[in-house]
């Protein structure tokens, strides 16, 4: 039982921690993808000018 209770632990753990991590990803993913179009759009209205 207390193996069975480990393994369990276990994979609990490393599921949580996997699932935040994704969502952890996406939220820099999407934070990093708004932030160059920032930038690409500052890049661009500065080439026009």
């Amino acid at each position: 039982m207390s193996k069975k209770e480990k393994l369990y632990l276990i994979i609990g753990i490393t599921s949580l921690v996997f699932l935040t991590g994704i969502t952890v990803g996406i939220t820099l993913v999407t934070k990093n993808r708004k932030k160059r179009n920032w930038s690409s759009r500052g890049v661009v209205v500065r080439f026009d000018r």
